[in-house]
């Protein structure tokens, strides 16, 4: 077997050559021009060590002591290796000096995310569908172990190796396409291969309802055994299963799902253990046979879809730094974009706690518009156009809805309902808590009017934009106008002098100043004033309205509703700053700082360099606390370190960041929070609000194209 294709090959560079490291019973090789060997005999020890902070965390280093006092650098290498080479270091016997630099054990364990904009799934580090609404992001999940204790029974599709030792996971670079890599204690190895086809066909994009798996043997005799255990109705039901010669039909009460393989039938049905020896197929999905060739159509598949994704990634304008974890990200939140509607899913899953022993939370498979909205200039400088269109018409087919909400379904709809979970035990045997975030909301006139600022916020990029004429248009701006009308009424009946309507509840608990925004289960947050940045969020509608006006050439509008926002502004700053700490609270007469208020100057409330605003993000700093016992939610620790970044901390900014990437996943996955004691991710993922004010902070901190 020629060196360059041999399994252990290691990728990274030594002294200034690129090359691959092999480790060898006898000994150490680096094959470049001129190879390097090094045997075992001449090795005192290693050290493996985090590469530079600038490289975003993804890779590490290999420190060899040889004896005599040579030292051999041997650097940025692929985090994915990491464990696989640690075990492999332990099998020799080669004394590892800091084995604790090691990765956390946390983010190993998180699953990987594949979909196509139709829907999505979480793929565990062992090759395991652990997660998957395969009829729709919101819809119900077929696949649902890893919110039911990582049952055994149900709830998963898994591809088992016998004598598993270690696995590995990651993707193929600038796709979604997932490898994962299992390894046996006898050294036989398999890869799945897991990808949701996306490309574009007969001039439409081509996104099935379907999962493709494709099992390879790379080296020995791997014996593996099928596991395919779906139940519907949020595990309510187990459904029955019939059989053809290549295919398997899952069947529900109102559903029917597919499974087309190369494999034997009869071995996935009574779960026999088999070798693995050419190529293994699995397509599982919508109810409809194959006419061709199943490799042919899995090869196929998967060459057109890795092409979809690398030439999308192609058209990205990237910072200079940290570009290989912010593709991953923007790859990911791509996955989160329903290709229906083009709204954007807070997550893919549902009830997973955020933190440990911390209560079970919403369901996160909504789209919610806060942060999204706030985040459209990142995106632009992302290059993220075909994006940014799909929201902003997303966002358009919202504000023309009677019924408006801060938290709706993935076609704009608003949510009513709680779900039945009582079938699921929960994440590692916490309760599972159903239903809409919308639920849990109080029903107030601020509500909604938060909701209108934010669709006139967003609709504002539309009408500045050339190639959106079509979408943002004279008579969406007489839309707007009428939301800015019922800001105005709301004003008025609240008081704009921070006094409140008799009948008005203004207990805002949709967003993170109250635990509730979460967990339904948090007890409520005290206030008897006005939500500060709620108000700030008004004024921000009635500036872009007057913005827009101007552009337009409305001279009147934009002198009236620029009277109103520089009004609204005035009172903000007299009912929103403590007298005693001159600094922003959450709440009309409290004291609390809380993280919304970190927002504030790139809504351009106020700069960056106000010192309200610099003794708002250090009364926040001084008092910030995170509820479920100490984990952050990560995308208010990115807030913050944007936050710190744009007063002048620049590196209390790049630090924040770095710990960041150090605590994603192998696969780059950001969750809802993080307990930075340990390093642990948790709540619901991916997280598109996390995701979001990563890739604001990221691009931000990264130097600027005309430096290099």
């Amino acid at each position: 077997m020629p060196l360059e294709s041999y399994p252990h090959a290691i990728r990274c560079s030594h002294r200034a050559f690129d090359g691959s490291v092999y480790v060898l019973r006898r000994g150490l090789i680096f094959v470049v021009k001129p190879v390097v060997f090094v045997p075992w005999t001449d090795v005192q020890a290693v050290e493996l060590m985090r590469a530079s902070a600038a490289m975003g965390g993804r890779f590490f280093d290999l420190r060899v002591f040889v004896k005599g006092g040579a030292v051999m650098d041997f650097q940025q290498i692929d985090r994915g290796v990491y464990a696989s080479l640690v075990a492999e270091l332990q099998n020799l016997g080669v004394k590892i000096r800091n084995l604790q630099v090691g990765l956390p054990a946390a983010s190993a364990a998180t699953p990987g995310v594949v979909g196509n904009g139709t829907y999505g799934a979480l793929i565990s580090n062992q090759g395991k569908v652990v997660w998957c609404s395969m009829e729709g992001f919101s819809g119900d999940p077929i696949f649902n172990a890893l919110v039911n204790v990582d049952s055994v029974e149900s709830g998963f599709f898994a591809i088992e190796l016998s004598d598993i030792l270690r696995t590995e996971q990651k993707y193929i670079p600038n796709t979604a396409v997932l490898i994962t890599t299992l390894i046996s204690t006898n050294n036989d190895v398999i890869q799945i291969k897991d990808f949701a086809p996306k490309f574009i066909n007969y001039d439409r994009l081509f996104r099935p309802f379907q999962l493709f798996r494709t099992v390879t043997r790379i080296r020995g005799d791997p014996l593996i055994r099928i596991r395919i255990k779906p139940s519907f109705e949020y595990n309510a039901s187990d459904g029955y299963t019939t059989r053809g010669s290549h295919h398997l039909r899952f069947c529900g009460n109102e559903t029917v799902w597919r499974l087309t393989t190369s494999y034997s039938v009869k071995a996935i049905i009574e779960e026999s253990v088999c070798l693995v020896h050419d190529p293994v197929y699995f397509v599982f999905g919508q109810d409809e046979s194959f006419t061709g060739s199943l490799s042919h159509v899995c090869k196929e598949f998967e060459d057109k879809t890795v092409r979809y994704w690398k030439n999308k990634v192609n058209t990205l304008a990237l910072p200079v730094d940290y570009q290989d974890i912010i593709i991953r990200n923007i790859v990911t939140l791509s996955l989160l974009q329903s290709e229906e509607s083009g709204g954007i899913l807070a997550s893919l899953t549902l009830g997973i706690p955020n933190a440990q022993m911390g209560l079970a939370t919403r369901d996160r498979r909504v789209c919610e518009l806060l942060d999204t909205c706030l985040s459209l200039p990142v995106l632009r400088e992302l290059g993220m156009f075909a994006f940014i269109k799909k929201f902003i018409e997303f966002v358009k087919n919202v504000s023309f809805n009677t019924q408006l909400a801060a938290i709706c379904g993935d076609l704009g709809n608003r949510l009513h309902q709680e779900l039945p979970l009582e079938y699921l035990a929960g994440f590692k045997g916490g309760n599972t808590h159903g239903g809409s975030l919308v639920a849990g909301m109080r029903n107030s006139l601020e509500d909604d009017i938060s909701v209108l600022s934010l669709l006139v916020i967003a609709l504002t990029h539309g009408f500045f934009d050339a190639r959106m004429k079509d979408v943002c248009s004279p008579k969406l701006f007489e839309r707007l106008e009428k939301i800015g009308d019922r800001i105005l009424n709301v004003l008025i009946t609240t008081g704009l002098d921070g006094s409140l309507a008799s009948n008005s509840k203004v207990v805002i608990e949709y967003f993170e100043d109250s635990p509730r925004y979460y967990c339904s289960d948090e007890p409520a947050t005290p206030c008897t004033g006005k939500w500060v940045f709620g108000q700030v969020l008004m004024w921000a509608a009635l500036d872009r309205l007057q913005r827009v006006a101007e552009s337009m050439n409305l001279v009147e509008k934009a002198k009236g509703w620029n009277n109103h926002a520089t009004q609204l502004r005035e009172e903000i700053f007299h009912i929103g700053i403590s007298s005693s700490k001159r600094c922003f609270v959450s709440f009309q007469g409290s004291t609390h700082t809380g993280p919304s208020l970190l927002r504030l100057a790139e809504l351009g409330f106020i700069s960056d360099k106000d010192p309200i605003f610099i003794a708002t993000v250090e009364e926040y700093e001084r008092h910030k606390g995170a509820h479920n016992q100490g984990a952050v939610m990560a995308s208010t620790l990115m807030w913050y370190g944007e936050a710190l970044r744009s007063i002048g901390r620049v590196k209390d900014a790049q630090n924040l960041f770095h710990a960041m990437c150090a605590v994603s996943s192998e696969t780059g996955l950001l969750t809802e929070s993080v307990d930075l004691k340990t390093g642990t991710l948790w709540g619901n993922g991916p997280s598109a609000n996390a995701i979001l004010a990563f890739l604001r902070l990221g691009t931000r901190l990264s130097r600027n194209w005309r430096s290099v």
